[in-house]
């Protein structure tokens, strides 16, 4: 049950309560809230504090999804993957929409910015193009 749904249940015979008691009834709420959380925080810690996920089954690995291991070529080969962008995905990706726009794919440290091709490049053709 939520707490919301809770504190609705309870809410109609509080309103009728003296001052005092009203007073009690709301920090007693606080209080139940306060636990609660508590004792999520407490689920959460047991449920991953050994980098698995311990519920409902102990010791379940975390990992990527398949589909995406299988896309940036995840294997058992120890030796580095070097990762490059692709125009559309090189397997079968579920529900996959092709991009509409297209993206800037540089990033430029000197503006801080995103750029579409690097300023190398932009000066060079450009002071090319004027000679």
């Amino acid at each position: 049950q939520s707490w919301q749904d809770r504190i609705d249940g309870e809410v109609e015979a509080a309103s009728r309560l003296p001052v005092p008691l009203l007073v009690k009834w709301q920090i007693d709420i606080q209080h139940r809230v306060v636990d609660d959380w508590w004792k999520m925080a407490d689920f959460l810690v047991m449920k991953y504090n050994d980098q698995r996920i311990n519920h409902p089954n102990v010791g379940a690995a975390t990992g990527y999804p398949q589909w995406y291991a299988d896309m940036v070529g995840f294997s058992h080969d120890v030796h580095p993957l070097w990762v490059q962008p692709a125009s559309q995905p090189v397997v079968e990706v579920k529900d996959y929409q092709p991009p509409l726009y297209p993206l800037p794919k540089v990033w430029d440290y000197a503006s801080a910015t995103w750029m579409f091709e690097a300023a190398s490049t932009i000066s060079s053709s450009s002071s090319s193009s004027s000679s």
